[in-house]
Order: C-alpha cells, then structure tokens, then sequence
C-alpha cells in the first residue's frame, strides 16, 4: 500500500529509499531470555495494574491459569524496540519522525513464566498527504507479529509513524504561538 497526493509545484519527500520497502521484512532484535514471574510482577507493578493473577502467586496458582499470567500490555516490553521500527523505514532526506500511535489484536494465548517470544517485523505501507501544518507528510504503518516458542501467535501490533520536512515546517509556523509562553499570573 502506498499512495501519494501530489502537491504541485511545492516541497516533495524524496520517497525512493521508502517504496521499495513496501511488504517487505524488516529486521530488529529478538530477545533471548525467557520471561520470568518477576519481570511480570514488575512490569504490573510499573503499570499500577492491581489484579493479582499478575503478582500474587497464590491467588494466580487457584485461578483457571493455574499460575501468574502476565497482562496484555506484557507483550510490548517482549520485544526489541516496542514495535515501532517497521513504520520507521528507509531514508527521507532533511525529515523528522514522531510516532503516531498503535494498534493491538489479541490471539488469546497468555504469557506465563518461562515462555519466549519472537517478532516478524513487516513493513506495510504508507500514505503521503498535504498538511497544514508541514505540507507533504508521510503516515507509514507497520506489523510485528509475536509468535511464542510454541509457533503460536499471540499478538498482533500496526504502528504508526509521521514523517515531514523538517525545513518546511519551520517555514510554516503552525505551531509556533503554542510555544510561546502565556501571560503570567497577576500582581
């Protein structure tokens, strides 16, 4: 997927180290270790999750999972880089990248001690539209699917990944009167 509206006559990203990237791999890490309960206990712990089938081993073990699960969420600190990198390829001269959110699916397995992950990372595409704020901006997105050791998928994520001219940005301003400062409490 990739699609491009034209802005005649105006800036244009250089897209020839993008396109050619369109469904391809992506490399990246893949973590080694296996996750332990701790790391499940202070990742719930760092989220404020309070649901002890996360932490509290006796609670869990009388569960129907027989034992700590780790959330959800656990997902993304099992891989290298969050999965952001397959919307972030190639090379845009003069660019800046910010990150545009994500999407999850879910397969239904749950992480438990002892179990490892690994990520297929897969770039799928972008969109190129004009906007206000930098002219030509790129939305790319890509997949990192998270298999367990068992070849069982687990997750599915899409990121997102925003890319413009940096220059023409400034040039615009869009933003500049939100940074500058308010006026200041009253005497």
């Amino acid at each position: 997927m990739s699609e491009v509206s034209k802005n005649a006559g105006g800036p244009q990203l250089d897209l020839s180290d993008v396109d050619w990237r369109v469904g391809q791999l992506v490399g990246g890490g893949q973590l080694w270790e296996a996750c332990s309960a701790t790391d499940m206990r202070r990742w719930v712990h760092a989220m404020d999750n309070p649901n002890p089938i996360h932490w509290n081993q006796e609670f869990a073990r009388e569960s129907r999972f027989g034992g700590i699960v780790a959330p959800q969420s656990f997902v993304v600190c099992m891989d290298y880089g969050h999965g952001v990198h397959p919307a972030c390829v190639g090379r845009i001269p003069g660019s800046h990248l910010i990150f545009g959110g994500e999407e999850w699916w879910f397969y239904g397995p749950r992480i438990k001690p002892g179990d490892r992950l690994t990520q297929e990372r897969r770039f799928h595409g972008y969109k190129v539209t004009d906007t206000k704020f930098a002219g030509p901006t790129m939305f790319s997105s890509g997949d990192t699917l998270h298999t367990n050791q068992h070849g069982v998928p687990v997750a599915k994520e899409r990121s997102t990944s925003i890319r413009y001219l940096a220059a023409e940005a400034e040039k615009r301003g869009f933003f500049k009167n939100d940074l500058q400062p308010g006026p200041g409490p009253e005497r």
